[in-house]
């Protein structure tokens, strides 16, 4: 994958970008936030506006904000940045912000549009807020010059907002940032970008995260634009060849999560068998220790996974720490542990509570007690890490 936008190399430019390394608050990583920050200040150019789709409580939108507010190219940054979102505060929300002064703020159902506002009361004046059902939204026609989209949790919603939002994207300006692209069960997305590969192509992927961004390269048909994208028309030649397809664009640490995502999509179509052969076949595979695979494929277990993934216990996971010095040499410098009761994949180090993040490049001191979300102080620069 190309990591250039122009003559901007994203990797070299954003490993000097200075910026406040404190995870805010948000179903976003830190390397998401500041890529958002570096983009507003250095790739973004004026000619077109800023769509955030789904910013719930802004964890993406004040590092854009903060980035463009500091943008020496751009004269004109009032009301650039367009937000949408439904505003209605979901119950999983609370699990989110548990340990921060949002917690009951809103009541299930509730409209959280004057807390979002509220947030981003500093950097008001560059914001238009939209309180939006993005499965009908319509865009007024203004040229999008970046999109940022976390919204597309379903296909009626993606299939709208390529509709609406992707007609007015700028050839050779524009850029699409999918946040959840490498999240397996919105695996439609890699799939909607596998039809539309003729009019994008891959810029960056932003390490240990699931954001993927894609420049636009051509003006997109209207016939193009307006594909029907369903289980029912999904078939298993279109998911295979469209799985292809992003492997052979994206990074290798990424692969495994494309590859969990074609089987999720089988799984959806009704294709168990299927489903389950290629889940099999990834949990025969080292690579399915890395953190992102099993952070998600512990969430989805509520979606169905579990009972489609009746598989043996893989060897080197270990739930039990007090059985690891009889199983593990002791040569070994780290070792690759599963804590089933953080549902989180480590390297360990030293002695729990101590982990050391080979992926986050961190030593983590979990704050025991801590549930839901688990916290974690960064022991090198004290931030605290929510899972």
């Amino acid at each position: 994958m190309s990591n250039n936008v122009g003559d901007i190399d994203f990797s070299q430019s954003l490993s000097g970008f200075q910026v406040d390394r404190r995870k805010l608050t948000g179903a976003t990583s830190a390397r998401e936030q500041a890529f958002c920050e570096w983009f507003g200040e250095n790739a973004y150019r004026g000619v077109g506006e800023i769509v955030e789709l789904g910013p719930w409580l802004g964890s993406l939108t004040i590092p854009l904000v903060k980035g463009l507010s500091r943008n020496s190219s751009v004269a004109d940054k009032s009301s650039r940045v367009h937000v949408y979102d439904r505003f209605v505060w979901d119950e999983l929300m609370e699990n989110w912000v548990a340990g921060t002064q949002y917690v009951g703020r809103i009541v299930p159902e509730g409209d959280f549009r004057f807390l979002y506002e509220d947030i981003l009361q500093e950097y008001r004046s560059f914001l238009v807020v939209n309180k939006s059902d993005l499965s009908t939204q319509q865009w007024d026609g203004k040229p999008i010059e970046f999109l940022l989209n976390d919204a597309t949790k379903n296909l009626e919603v993606l299939a709208n907002v390529v509709r609406q939002f992707f007609k007015d994207l700028i050839p050779q300006f524009s850029h699409v940032a999918h946040q959840d692209y490498l999240w397996f069960a919105e695996a439609y997305t890699p799939i909607c970008m596998y039809r539309l590969r003729d009019c994008f192509t891959p810029a960056y992927s932003v390490p240990d995260s699931c954001m993927v961004l894609f420049k636009n390269t051509t003006a997109i048909p209207r016939r193009v634009l307006d594909f029907q994208l369903d289980y029912e028309s999904l078939t298993p030649a279109e998911i295979a060849d469209a799985c292809d397809w992003n492997l052979s664009i994206l990074d290798e640490n990424s692969h495994i999560l494309i590859r969990a995502g074609s089987a999720w999509m089988l799984f959806k179509c009704g294709l168990l068998t299927d489903s389950r052969s290629i889940f099999e076949e990834i949990e025969r595979d080292s690579k399915c220790l890395s953190i992102r695979y099993q952070f998600q494929r512990k969430v989805l277990q509520s979606f169905g996974l579990e009972k489609l993934l009746d598989l043996p216990s893989i060897p080197w996971f270990f739930s039990d720490r007090g059985s690891l010095p009889e199983t593990i040499p002791d040569t070994a410098r780290a070792i690759r542990y599963w804590d089933w009761e953080l549902g989180w994949l480590w390297t360990a180090a030293e002695s729990y509570p101590i982990f050391h993040s080979d992926e986050l490049e961190a030593d983590l001191e979990y704050q025991l007690g801590s549930i839901n979300p688990r916290i974690f102080r960064n022991i090198d620069d004290g931030s605290v890490i929510r899972v």
